[in-house]
Order: structure tokens, then C-alpha cells, then sequence
């Protein structure tokens, strides 16, 4: 039962982490075409030769965000994943060295009682 409860709070938490991404990314769209909307209705349209400093600003905020949107997914569904599988993996490593050591050790013992 423990164990079933274990999976179930591992895999909701993987689809929370997930839906979060989602939602993020649903947010930089709305806000980045909000944006470029404005641009294109105030800005651009009243003098097309006009300062291009909002133009400037949406293009960095958007770059900005596009780098931490991808980060953001690679943590969500890359990253993740593959440092938990390096780590366990490292743990069975240990757990073998140590396996061996504690079986070199109990025969060492083993031997010196017999002479």
C-alpha cells in the first residue's frame, strides 16, 4: 500500500511540474501577442518610421522569456529525469562497492577465526 501511495505522489508531481510548464507557456504566448498587438495597432500604425524603442523592448522581453521557457522545459522533462537515473545509478554503484567490501570483510573475519 505504502508503495502505491509512493507512485501515486511521484506521478502527480511529475504532471504538477508539467501542467506548470503548460500554463506557463500559455501565459508567454497571451502576453508576447498581447504585445506585439499593441505594437502593431499604436505604434507602427501612427508612424511607421517612428522610435523603435517599444519594438526593441518586446523583442528582449520576448528573447528572455523564450530562454527561460526553454530551461524551464528542460528541467521538466529532461533534465530531471536523466540526473535522478545518473544519480540512482550511482547509488547502485556504491551499494555493490560496498556489498563487495562488507563480503571481503566478513571473510577476512571468517578466516582469522579459523586460525
Amino acid at each position: 500500500m505504502k508503495d502505491e501511495n509512493l507512485v501515486d505522489k511521484e506521478t502527480y508531481k511529475k504532471a504538477s511540474k508539467r501542467v506548470g510548464f503548460k500554463i506557463h507557456l500559455t501565459v508567454f504566448v497571451i502576453v508576447s501577442l498581447m504585445l506585439w498587438l499593441i505594437w502593431f495597432f499604436v505604434f507602427k500604425r501612427d508612424a511607421p518610421d517612428a522610435d523603435v524603442t517599444f519594438l526593441k523592448a518586446i523583442l528582449f522581453v520576448d528573447c528572455f522569456w523564450i530562454l527561460i521557457l526553454i530551461s524551464h522545459y528542460l528541467i521538466v522533462y529532461r533534465w530531471n529525469k536523466t540526473l535522478i537515473e545518473k544519480e540512482i545509478k550511482k547509488i547502485e554503484l556504491e551499494n555493490e562497492v560496498l556489498k563487495k567490501k562488507m563480503a571481503q570483510l566478513k571473510k577476512e573475519s571468517e578466516e582469522s577465526e579459523v586460525k
